[in-house]
């Protein structure tokens, strides 16, 4: 159909239109400045500043899992206690994974524990799920029990990983205004996301 000298005109005249779209297309936001210099990128890399915050926040969403200190638990009611002993037993090893679907487990069948919904919140968060996490909390965080400190102060840290910086600062103000085990940490931790 077409000879070898239409062959090669076809691909010179589609390598010239080809380097002619990437010229255009490659070099669309170069401008030069008044100074003669090239003009920044259209999409520029982010401040050195909202870099340095994003990494304070990372930091401070961090955490070591609490340990797990039995003579301070509570019975689980509905005959949960033994599966919770076992499920923390896992804990206990690191082994989150396994903990956090053994705890998971005994929240289907009562859902209310504020102790277990506290360390399948750890568990999980852990585990990178903090959506989960987060409903782990919530259940702790809205009670009366001596997991709702602990719950809010990791549901910060939970909301953190998530970006979320002002329901962060939320839960952390309510801490550092009482004088609980973590009412100093939260002070510092907002002073840290206070800076610019």
């Amino acid at each position: 159909m077409f000879g070898r000298g239409r062959w090669i005109g076809l691909g010179v005249a589609v390598t010239a239109i080809a380097a002619a779209i990437w010229i255009v297309w490659g070099n669309r936001g170069a401008t030069t400045h008044v100074d003669g210099q090239p003009a920044p990128s259209a999409v520029s890399p982010a401040p050195a500043d909202a870099v340095e915050r994003r990494g304070r926040i990372a930091e401070l969403a961090r955490f070591e899992p609490p340990r797990y200190e039995p003579a301070k638990s509570h019975a689980t009611p509905g005959g949960a206690n033994r599966a919770f002993q076992s499920a923390m037993m896992y804990y206990a090893d690191g082994d989150f994974r396994t903990a956090a679907n053994a705890l998971s487990e005994i929240l289907r069948k009562a859902p209310d524990v504020p102790e277990v919904n506290f360390y399948a919140g750890i568990a999980l968060l852990v585990n990178d799920q903090p959506w989960q996490a987060m409903e782990a909390f919530d259940r702790v965080a809205g009670g009366a029990s001596a997991f709702v400190e602990p719950a809010r102060f990791f549901r910060a840290k939970t909301y953190l990983r998530l970006a979320d910086v002002d329901s962060a600062t939320r839960d952390l103000t309510a801490l550092g205004a009482g004088d609980g085990a973590h009412a100093a940490e939260a002070r510092r931790m907002l002073a840290v996301l206070r800076q610019k």
